[in-house]
């Protein structure tokens, strides 16, 4: 008989280590969960800043390549004109 009772207290000693370890699991796995849960959202908004910093860049570029081009102009014309100049003074000096 003392032998069925301490079956029966290991036995529900058991369970109730058991159930306690089935309730740290689950609340171990609801933070997992969580922490999951926020990375996306990490992970989501790195995506979008990433794509929004790529299409700045490439409006940057388009800008670049355009004010290069009028700054190209602007090089060629001032060039010209002190080109011009040069030869004016040089065929002012032979005179």
């Amino acid at each position: 008989m003392q032998e069925i009772a301490r079956s029966d207290l290991f036995f529900m000693i058991t369970s109730v280590v058991v159930l306690f370890i089935g309730a740290l699991l689950i609340v171990c796995i609801g933070y997992v969960l969580k922490i999951i849960r926020d990375i996306n959202k990490i992970t989501t908004a790195v995506r979008e800043e990433s794509l929004q910093i790529q299409r700045d860049m490439d409006e940057v570029r388009s800008e670049f390549k355009g004010s290069a081009f009028r700054g190209l102009k602007w090089f060629s014309f001032i060039k010209t004109v002190v080109l011009a100049y040069l030869a004016f003074r040089q065929k002012r000096t032979k005179k």
